[in-house]
């Protein structure tokens, strides 16, 4: 047998170890979303679990607690055991009570955008208090006019967006300000208004951004937009953006 055959053999033994040390403790989690039901019990069990790793390469750190409406936030907590395993955990809480949380995990970090497409695409668990979501989303459906159901408020939480219209030194126009830019100059507003309605704050704000560019232009808002833009603005919540080359930097669009 060749080296690189049993260097190969080394490192596939080597992945699916961790791989399924990942999967073992993405369902020690999940179980652990299912048992409680405060925010601050669950980074309590959280935290033991931690524990039980490799304590001194491994953190818990709660990335942002946002509001997104009527006393509702989203809180995104991000978890890393053993320095390769990934997790992210987002809430959706009222007065610590989790109305709806969700479990995903990554592989590996191979650099930011790697990192933020391995989350997007692997596979979540929510655990909703149906009661307890359903009036949220009854609420917001109500003052956006829209139709979010269970699973949409799921994935629109879970979603990884990072706000920035420029990247690296600041003169590169990201793919989401040029994908804005090419909705204003079509005037695509049936889209613009369906980012303005997403739970999700950095799409909103992307559509903010696009319907400041159409009235920069001249082009006349809609009363119902221009409501839902003006509320956005005074809600200010936190975002995700990045300096440069480094991400999750938090930081509010509006002054």
């Amino acid at each position: 047998m060749n080296l690189r055959v049993i260097l190969s053999l080394l490192f596939l033994s080597v992945f699916l170890n961790v791989f399924g040390q990942q999967e073992t403790y993405f369902y020690k989690i999940q179980t652990i979303t299912t048992q409680v039901h405060s925010a601050s019990e669950l980074y309590k069990k959280i935290d033991s679990l931690k524990q039980t790793r490799r304590p001194h390469d491994s953190y818990i750190k709660v990335l942002f607690d946002r509001d997104v409406d009527f006393g509702y936030k989203h809180k995104r907590i991000q978890i890393v055991f053993n320095s390769d395993c990934y997790y992210q955990l987002n809430l959706l809480i009222k007065n610590d009570t989790i109305c709806l949380s969700s479990t995903t995990f990554a592989l590996y970090d191979f650099g930011i955008g790697h990192y933020y497409d391995q989350f997007n695409k692997r596979h979540s668990i929510p655990v909703a208090d149906s009661v307890k979501a359903t009036n949220y989303l009854k609420l917001r459906n109500q003052f956006y006019r829209s139709t979010k159901t269970l699973n949409d408020l799921k994935n629109e939480l879970d979603l990884n967006e990072l706000y920035a219209l420029r990247g690296g030194d600041g003169y590169n126009e990201t793919w989401d300000k040029k994908h804005i830019d090419t909705l204003v100059r079509n005037k695509n507003f049936a889209e613009l208004e369906k980012m303005l309605k997403s739970i999700n704050c950095e799409t909103q704000t992307y559509s903010v951004y696009g319907f400041y560019l159409l009235k920069k232009n001249r082009i006349k808002i809609p009363l119902k937009d221009q409501r839902i833009i003006d509320y956005i603005k005074w809600r200010n919540s936190d975002l995700e953006s990045c300096a440069g080359d480094i991400c999750n930097i938090i930081w509010k669009a509006f002054k």
